[in-house]
């Protein structure tokens, strides 16, 4: 009898200090970091069409001398850098969050 109590209590114990914990974590930290990567999987991709038009934008610039081509340049340019602080903010956000939760 007395075996047969302290292997409930062992598993009583396991499942209060591992178990719930790790359950825990699968219910609200596990989706909380897929939004947060898919999050930053949108801005990359934002990111990259941001650069992609930037490119196209400086070609165009350099085959004529209009001086809008050059303001629209400038404008992709700004919402490129801007995007580049996104994301990098979201990764830093990323591992945080992962840090925190180890």
């Amino acid at each position: 009898m007395c075996l047969a109590q302290t292997s409930v209590d062992f598993d009583v114990r396991i499942e209060s200090s591992v178990l719930k914990p790790l359950q825990e974590i699968i219910e609200t930290d596990v989706p909380n970091i897929t939004k947060q990567k898919n999050y930053l999987k949108k801005l990359i991709l934002d990111m990259d069409s941001a650069r992609n038009r930037l490119q196209a934008a400086l070609k165009h610039t350099s085959n004529s001398t209009s001086a809008g081509s050059t303001t629209k340049a400038d404008s992709i340019k700004e919402e490129l850098e801007e995007f580049e602080m996104k994301v990098e903010q979201c990764r830093v956000s990323c591992c945080t969050r992962f840090n925190d939760n180890l």
